[in-house]
């Protein structure tokens, strides 16, 4: 077995060298590497959206069961801060209120009158992050 530094090692010389840089179309670029990062001007989008239908609470209020208080549409933020012991529903694509942990994901629509059941804290991997 070799360890981890000559595993490195064998594949950095395998794998073929920069040859020099260039500028080229984007249509020109299959088969190429790029040499150093690229990077947007802007992030896009410019907040953290809920990867998937659920609803925005704090993580200090579950496990519980919370009123739901507003819906969070797609590129829409909630229309006031989300307050302790209360959910917001959200849409995927929907703006994650500030103070609010990821979204838990939901298998039922839900409307303002309902209340939302919260058996595990909520996980940051089902936001996106801003950009």
């Amino acid at each position: 077995m070799i360890s981890v530094g000559e595993a490195l090692d064998l594949i950095r010389a395998a794998a073929p060298q920069p040859r020099g840089s260039s500028q080229r179309l984007s249509r020109e670029l299959a088969g190429r590497v790029l040499l150093a990062d690229v990077t947007a001007a802007v992030s896009l989008p410019p907040f953290a959206t809920s990867a998937m239908d659920g609803y925005a609470v704090r993580a200090a209020d579950v496990p519980g069961v919370l009123p739901v208080v507003a819906r969070i549409a797609a590129g829409s933020p909630a229309e006031r801060p989300l307050a302790a012991g209360e959910a917001m529903a959200i849409s995927t694509g929907g703006v994650v209120p500030e103070g609010a942990a990821a979204p838990p994901p939901r298998s039922q629509p839900a409307g303002p009158s309902l209340r939302a059941p919260m058996r595990s804290s909520p996980s940051r991997t089902l936001a996106r992050t801003a950009g």
